[in-house]
């Protein structure tokens, strides 16, 4: 399986394929086959092969452009979760923030402007040496898509961005890692469009947004 599979995928692909598989197999109570000694060394025998190719870095999560953004958006509906990604994605556009910033952002913070767009505070980041927090620009779109997000989860107050469950009941704030799964199941959902304008869906992140946008 390493084997095959080291012909197709990166390292990193590999290694997190074998994570899965070994936690399936404990929360099964079997054995762990990748703490197999000929399966670790057919995983550092493909890195090696990898990087004596020059193939063994990882991609540079890609830029996402105007289209791609509309390509993801497209998608969405009106359920509630879907709500919460399309503010969460054209907040990420405009703001260019990290995840941790992102995720820090309170309802509170949040003050129309007059062109129907609106300016939020962003908290201390390693740019940030005072720890006063900076204010930033929301363009109309993604205002209004943070509208009705906030309309639609009942919200006035705490973490802007939050968790929904399969029930439809919103949570506790996202932490970091999850921007990056949202981003990503945006990106697989809208992959066949993606591909046509020269993006791999796995290179989409969290932080794709923060190394900031790409024009068509």
């Amino acid at each position: 399986f390493v084997g095959a599979r080291a012909r197709r995928w990166r390292p990193a692909t590999l290694g997190r394929v074998l994570a899965s598989l070994a936690r399936v197999h404990r929360v099964l109570g079997l054995p762990d086959p990748t703490k197999n000694e000929d399966v670790r060394a057919a995983y550092r025998a493909a890195v090696r092969r990898r990087a004596a190719a020059g193939q063994g870095g990882q991609r540079q999560a890609a830029g996402l452009t105007a289209g791609a953004v509309r390509a993801m958006l497209a998608l969405l509906g009106g359920r509630l979760i879907d709500c919460r990604d399309r503010a969460l994605l054209l907040a990420a556009r405009d703001l260019l923030a990290r995840r941790s910033e992102l995720v820090a952002l309170c309802v509170a913070d949040l003050a129309p402007t007059g062109d129907g767009g609106a300016t939020i505070r962003l908290g201390r980041s390693k740019t940030d040496r005072t720890g006063q927090g900076t204010y930033q620009y929301l363009g109309p779109p993604a205002y209004a898509a943070i509208r009705a997000w906030l309309r639609a989860a009942r919200l006035t107050d705490g973490p802007l961005f939050r968790s929904v469950h399969a029930t439809g009941r919103v949570g506790t704030g996202l932490h970091a890692g999850s921007v990056s799964a949202v981003l990503k199941k945006l990106a697989w959902r809208a992959a066949p469009a993606l591909r046509r304008q020269g993006i791999d869906p796995e290179g989409v992140s969290g932080h794709s947004c923060r190394v900031g946008m790409a024009q068509d």
